[in-house]
């Protein structure tokens, strides 16, 4: 009898511990998946796919300042603006950011497109409105930082365009997707296709606004002061 007693609650034991081994193992697995997610990789894109969302340039309308003091201005060309945020604890590396057209590849200006002139510059923008900054990639790889939000201007040339008027903007950046096997899925690739049909006419019309708008403030205007006690003509 004792030993069918002993029995028995050995075997009660072994069930207890299974229980609490089986509750331990999904508790660290919870919280494996927990931290997977935490420190997941993950970057958010602002933009609207269905809208063009470009902004046709004038040549000048973008300038910087070289090492020698002087103004220099950009061509003319297509103006694209996108915003990412990394909320992720890891800095997320981005490449190949270029422009396509029908298989061609179209190269954005970067900081590096201006290294003859200064090493730092500052593009500003001049529009019909007002002035701002606009920040070009260092060159066409770079990172988005850790806990980030990161406002990228990609500007191509008329000249680099050469006649196309459709296109497609394209980036990579090095987040796994699934089935996280082979080269293919160490990356994922952002496209963003766009019409640029009547960005010639588009950019022909705002040079020709800009034009007056420059003429108009060029012209001196023309102010009467009048004293406040005129004199009156004796008679």
């Amino acid at each position: 009898m004792l030993i069918l007693a002993s029995i028995s609650l050995s075997k009660q034991w072994i069930s207890i511990l299974s229980l609490i081994i089986s509750i331990t193992s999904g508790i660290a697995s919870v919280i494996a998946i927990m931290s997977f997610f935490k420190n997941k990789a993950e970057l958010i894109i602002f933009t609207d796919k269905s809208k063009n969302s470009w902004t046709p340039i004038t040549e000048g309308e973008i300038t910087f300042t070289g090492e020698n003091g002087k103004t220099q201005s950009l061509p003319s060309g297509v103006l694209f603006h996108y915003q990412f945020l990394n909320p992720s604890p890891h800095d997320i590396a981005f490449f190949n950011l270029h422009f396509n057209s029908d298989g061609r590849i179209c190269e954005f200006f970067s900081d590096r497109s201006v290294g003859y002139a200064t090493k730092k510059p500052t593009f500003i923008h001049h529009d019909l409105i007002n002035t701002a900054e606009l920040y070009f990639p260092h060159e066409t790889q770079g990172t988005f930082p850790a806990n980030s939000f990161t406002p990228l201007y990609c500007f191509v040339s008329s000249e680099e365009l050469a006649g196309s008027d459709h296109g497609t903007v394209i980036i990579q950046y090095a987040i796994r997707e699934f089935p996280y096997i082979g080269k293919k899925h160490h990356f994922r690739t952002f496209k963003h296709r766009v019409d640029l049909k009547n960005w010639r006419e588009l950019e022909q019309s705002k040079k020709e606004i800009m034009k007056k708008l420059t003429q108009t403030e060029q012209i001196p205007e023309k102010s009467t002061i009048k004293h406040p006690h005129p004199r009156k003509k004796k008679k």
